[in-house]
């Protein structure tokens, strides 16, 4: 049995308008309208369009070849009036609720309406709800005072720890007072603790004459002459050490350590 498949009213006019159309024929009907001949002839039939076509011999089609409703035994107007009918109930029932929840609930419903009546299944749809501006419970200014001195001592802490240095970073610090994501998506909230680690974040040249100093007292106590590049792959510093401030501090170190050796060696 064949089912009807809706293409919408401006599909139909344009069958219409192309089946009188003496110049088309109905191949190039087909290929305009994206189906095949049958297809075509399937729905001239069941639009009450002129059996032969005015402009050639278009065999009529026979009852099996015909379009059938799938609603057998109820006219098309009357499960369309009912369908619609079932909407205006659910809004009603549902009444507040959103279009996708009345959705979840009815999907056959929406379903059929959409594909046979989509103009006035758009025109009955629910009010779209306003989203409620809700006050914040959050006290952002004693928030913004507590974390301020969280932060400080965060930093202080991550700057003196035993072992290889930790840049510190926001996010360095976030991990360490277990306040990341709150650092990251509400800072603009917290003025006092943007202002702080403003001036607490390393830069990264900053970070890299720090870790000169640690590789130097490092040197010192194995009472060892690196090389600079030595010096430079051990503290980690290969991208940044021809820096202006990082090859000074640098310079620096490695004359310290030669000098701290070479006096131990002459007391010796």
């Amino acid at each position: 049995m064949s089912r009807v498949q809706a293409f919408g009213h401006l599909w139909e006019a344009r069958l219409s308008h192309l089946w009188e159309d003496e110049n088309v024929s109905l191949r190039e009907i087909a290929r305009q309208l994206g189906v095949d001949p049958m297809t075509i002839k399937r729905h001239a039939s069941r639009l009450d369009l002129p059996f032969p076509r005015p402009v050639s011999r278009t065999c009529r089609l026979n009852e099996a070849q015909k379009l059938r409703s799938p609603f057998r035994g109820m006219p098309e107007q009357s499960m369309l009036g009912e369908y619609q009918a079932r909407w205006i109930s659910a809004l009603q029932e549902y009444q507040g609720m959103g279009v996708k929840f009345i959705r979840g609930k009815f999907p056959k419903l929406y379903e059929w309406l959409y594909r046979h009546d989509t103009a006035w299944l758009k025109a009955h749809l629910p009010t779209r709800l306003r989203a409620h501006r809700q006050v914040s419970p959050v006290d952002w200014q004693q928030r913004d005072q507590q974390l301020a001195q969280l932060v400080e001592i965060s930093a202080q802490r991550l700057r003196h720890q035993a072992g290889k240095p930790t840049q510190i970073t926001l996010a360095a610090i976030g991990r360490d007072i277990g306040q990341l994501g709150l650092l990251q998506q509400h800072l603009p909230k917290l003025p006092a603790v943007a202002q702080l680690l403003g001036s607490l974040v390393e830069t990264r040249e900053a970070f890299a004459i720090r870790r000169i100093q640690w590789v130097t007292q490092h040197y010192e106590a194995e009472r060892y002459h690196p090389t600079r590049w030595e010096f430079i792959k051990r503290a980690g510093i290969e991208r940044i050490a021809a820096e202006r401030t990082v090859s000074e501090a640098l310079d620096e170190a490695l004359c310290k350590v030669n000098f701290h050796i070479s006096g131990d060696m002459k007391v010796r």
